[in-house]
């Protein structure tokens, strides 16, 4: 009867211990099942925090740009819905020091925020008189700021903001191609 005793004292003894060792393997894979999901949770942030950083920066971009001496300033981004046009308004100031030739190239382009590019050829005109075209500024002088407006037609979409606009330009000699980049251009619209 003792012998009894201790063998089915034993035998439970043993069922526990095994019990407790298949907890804790099932625990070891739950574990590391939780660490995995986190870890994919943890990339899936990253990669948030990647995209929204890139956004910040886009929001943030200069309405100023400088190359090859000349800069271009962005004075006014104005969306007119009844005609469906984006108009901006801009400057270009030379700061050096030798006669400069300055031309805009033939086609100017912007992208939404949904990816669509739109491109106009020809619309950059005098921001004082928006009939005569300004193709190019034939002598640009020092620290003198030169208006211009460029409009893009058929805007069917009133966007917020404009992703990208682009700008393109040569300046003296005429061979080099000047390439404004603008990211993140607020849209006021009427």
């Amino acid at each position: 009867m003792k012998n009894q005793r201790i063998t089915l004292l034993f035998f439970i003894a043993l069922s526990l211990i095994c019990r407790i060792g298949f907890a804790q393997t099932n625990s070891l894979e739950q574990l590391q099942s939780e660490i995995t999901s986190l870890k994919r949770q943890l990339a899936d942030e990253k990669e948030k925090v990647a995209y929204f950083k890139d956004a910040l920066d886009l929001r943030n971009s200069e309405l100023e740009i400088t190359q090859d001496s000349v800069t271009i300033k962005l004075t006014e981004v104005k969306g007119n819905s009844s005609e469906k046009t984006i108009s901006i308004k801009g400057l270009v100031i030379y700061h050096g020091d030798t006669e400069k030739r300055f031309q805009f190239y033939h086609e100017q382009q912007f992208v939404d925020p949904n990816g669509n590019i739109i491109d106009q050829q020809f619309n950059i005109v005098r921001a004082n008189d928006p009939t005569k075209r300004l193709m190019a500024i034939e002598d640009l002088e020092k620290d003198i700021p030169y208006a211009f407006l460029m409009k893009f037609e058929n805007c069917s979409e009133k966007i917020p903001t404009i992703s990208l606009l682009r700008i393109e330009a040569f300046s003296n000699p005429l061979k080099s191609r000047l390439n404004y980049k603008f990211k993140g251009v607020d849209v006021a619209w009427d």
